[in-house]
């Protein structure tokens, strides 16, 4: 009698990333010199890194969080970005573009 093997083999598909960063649109050049003290005043509120950007598409403000900080934590960090000077508007950033 012939040994008959069977391979089975399982693929996980890796859980949805979540976005662990706001990107907030800003007035255009208002971060070019870097976020200065917004950074500074952002950790108080659990931002880990804090960096302006400008292309094309526009003017950003990319704020990083941990994937520990809570859901109320989060809404402040939110809040608080919306509330820098120049800010048009925050919104998660997609794991696709910010990581």
């Amino acid at each position: 009698m012939g040994c008959l093997a069977f391979a089975r083999h399982f693929y996980a598909a890796p859980a949805k990333a979540e976005p662990h960063t706001y990107r907030a649109e800003t007035d255009p050049g208002r971060f070019r010199a870097g976020p200065g003290d917004a950074a500074i005043r952002l950790k108080r509120f659990g931002a880990t890194d804090v960096t302006g950007s400008q292309s094309d598409d526009g003017s950003y403000l990319n704020v990083r969080f941990p994937d520990q900080l809570s859901e109320p934590e989060r809404r402040n960090l939110k809040n608080e970005i919306a509330q820098l000077p120049g800010t048009i508007k925050v919104d998660l950033c997609p794991v696709s573009e910010c990581g």
